[in-house]
């Protein structure tokens, strides 16, 4: 069983496609990349379209792909359910006179979060081992909303603040 970001049981989170540049006219190869949450694991696969069928499977744990779109939305859940967020909410009430529900939702750019040791010691033993992110927070034609002392821990639900 896998674990999408949500906590949605069956399916990894879906993060990525490519094709190859090897790949030939007769060569219809795709790579996938997933993450799953229930073993804090990135899986990728390659399809052989052609074929119909995975031609490799191959995961690895401490790895961490670029987070996906429904990734950066959840991790901009997780500060907002949480006293650390009250900044935030307050940021956006200030530049848009509305709550972060309404129609003018944030847009969201996301990166993954590599934790340097002396950075937070916090933080050191999740990054790489769950999947941490960090989050650039703009209202949509507005101003930008500072998300950036937050590292979200998707694996666990927590915000950090960074020191």
């Amino acid at each position: 069983m896998s674990e999408d970001v949500r906590g949605h049981d069956g399916d990894p989170q879906f993060l990525t496609a490519d094709v190859p540049e090897s790949a030939g006219a007769d060569d219809r190869l795709v790579t996938l990349l997933f993450y799953d949450y229930r073993d804090d694991r990135t899986v990728k696969k390659t399809v052989d379209l052609t074929a119909g069928r995975v031609v490799r499977t191959e995961s690895a744990t401490g790895v961490q792909p670029q987070p996906a779109g429904p990734e950066a939305r959840e991790a901009l859940r997780v500060p907002l359910n949480s006293p650390v967020g009250d900044g935030v909410r307050q940021d956006f009430r200030a530049a848009t006179g509305g709550s972060l529900l309404d129609d003018r939702k944030p847009r969201v750019q996301r990166l993954t979060y590599d934790t340097p040791p002396s950075r937070s010691e916090e933080l050191a033993d999740r990054a790489g081992a769950h999947r941490c992110v960090r989050l650039f927070t703009r209202v949509a034609g507005g101003p930008w909303i500072d998300t950036r002392q937050f590292v979200i821990d998707l694996s666990d639900r927590t915000a950090h603040r960074l020191p």
